[in-house]
């Protein structure tokens, strides 16, 4: 019964300094069309398992547990190599998030090429596609949600 037990309980992932993850956003924090996800970068590891996160435009003024966090297979990402000191809210993070992702945004659906040709509007406007362009499809031209 305990194996049983300890298969189905989740075990946390610890991180480390400049880890690349990705921070659940709440449903509260995120806007209509935004993503589920903020892409982050473990800036330190504090007492009792929480983390002090960094995004493209600051620092979370938040530490997060390990349980709110999921791991990608990013190594390294351009936006995340320098991170300014400025302080700043999550609610804020999601709205500077989608501002920058919304100039790029692309409202058409993506035809059935797999996202691998420039018949692909995300890829012609060099944008990662989203969940939003082709549920349930294979594309070449994923974003960070689909690591």
């Amino acid at each position: 019964m305990k194996d049983l037990m300890e298969k189905k309980i989740k075990k946390n992932n610890s991180y480390k300094v400049n880890d690349i993850i990705n921070l659940k956003i709440s449903r509260a924090d995120k806007a209509k069309l935004g993503r589920t996800h903020l892409p982050c970068k473990v800036l330190e590891v504090k007492s009792k398992g929480f983390y002090k996160l960094g995004f493209s435009e600051g620092v979370l003024n938040i530490n997060y547990q390990s349980k709110s966090l999921e791991s990608t297979k990013l190594t390294s990402m351009t936006e995340l190599a320098n991170i300014p000191d400025k302080i700043v809210t999550v609610t804020e993070a999601v709205r500077l998030q989608n501002n920058a992702s919304n100039k790029k945004l692309v409202k058409f659906k993506c035809p059935a090429t797999n996202c691998s040709t420039m018949k692909c509007p995300c890829k012609k406007l060099d944008s990662a596609c989203n969940d939003k362009c082709h549920p349930g499809r294979k594309c070449q031209n994923p974003g960070i949600n689909s690591l």
